[in-house]
């Protein structure tokens, strides 16, 4: 009669079984029973729709929009010298009994895999009798500290290979007019890549900075830009979404500092909701589970301790590295 078997939990994970555990074996964890079995639909469900004080899921979604991938997948890294070609020479112009001309795709395919990230909050059971939001606090910090991880990716990745550019925006003698900078960067920048950016990611002290300024204008001009939010600079300025990045993060006990360094604005091009292989600068890969993109999981360690784990599956890629500027405001 064949044994019975069962899942041995153990430091390591879980082993394969009963009947496979020998003296001296080490087993690595098995993935889909650790899901299983420690797995929280609730603080799963807790993770997904809790409203931080700062909408961090919003600025990450802005900086790089998610795009839905299997665990591993390729994409194409854009070849930007082919993607703007024109037959100048009527060579597109088929002859009788001819062929039409034969062009060729050409880009770098990439093999990529979205990587498992995440934290664990080990909490006391006393704390957890004495407060019964414990773990939805806990789940609470840990889903904003990854959060918070992945804009300072996003937005590093982007400044190191961004083009740097200063500016003066100041209410003194010799500031320039913020906007009309803005207007000349895109402009630039769709002169190198071919794509006119539509995406103007502020540190909320260049904000500032763009708004002393104009302030500080003489004229009609500075008058009507003074007062323009987020949505109306945007419209103005002719792209998809301007925004000011309020994430922090903690540089000592008495001090933050912006996530998105120094005095910087950012410009580049990253389109919503589209495919692993479109032109845009920066790409968040996401691998979501049934929840979505966020999977918790509660396990209790021993008698008077529990884990409380939050994970989601990401890659952050930049996918063209062309017409991303990055302006130092002084």
């Amino acid at each position: 009669m064949k044994k019975n078997t069962m899942l041995i939990p153990s430091l390591l994970g879980v082993l394969a079984s009963s009947e496979s555990a020998k003296k001296g074996d080490t087993f690595l964890p098995n993935e889909q029973a650790v899901n299983s079995l420690f797995f929280s639909e609730g603080l799963t469900n807790y993770a997904v729709g809790y409203p931080e004080q700062a909408d961090l899921e919003r600025e990450l979604d802005f900086l790089a929009p998610p795009v839905p991938t299997a665990r591993r997948f390729e994409y194409k890294v854009a070849d930007n010298a082919t993607a703007f070609l024109a037959e100048t020479d009527d060579s597109d112009i088929r002859a009788v009994d001819a062929a039409y001309k034969t062009v060729t795709s050409r880009g770098q395919i990439v093999q990529a895999k979205t990587y498992d990230k995440g934290l664990t909050r080990r909490l006391d059971v006393e704390d957890i009798a004495a407060d019964p939001n414990a773990k939805f606090n806990a789940v609470a910090e840990l889903r904003e500290r990854l959060l918070r991880a992945e804009i300072y990716r996003a937005a590093t990745m982007l400044e190191k290979i961004a083009t740097a550019l200063a500016k003066t925006w100041t209410p003194a003698t010799g500031s320039t007019d913020p906007d009309m900078d803005l207007l000349a960067t895109l402009n630039l920048a769709s002169t190198k890549s071919g794509m006119y950016p539509n995406r103007v990611a502020f540190r909320t002290s260049a904000w500032i900075k763009r708004q002393l300024a104009i302030r500080a204008m003489q004229g009609a001009g500075g008058t009507q830009s003074v007062g323009l939010n987020e949505s109306q600079l945007a419209d103005f300025l002719g792209i998809d979404g301007a925004m000011r990045m309020r994430a922090m993060r903690t540089v000592s006990k008495t001090a933050k500092e912006s996530l998105v360094s120094s005095d910087k604005v950012l410009v580049y091009m990253a389109k919503k909701a589209t495919s692993k292989d479109d032109p845009s600068n920066i790409k968040r890969f996401v691998t979501n589970g049934a929840s979505g993109m966020w999977t918790v999981y509660e396990q209790n360690v021993n008698a008077t301790t529990v884990d409380i784990t939050v994970s989601h599956k990401s890659h952050i890629a930049i996918t063209c590295d062309l017409g991303i500027y990055a302006i130092t405001v002084a």
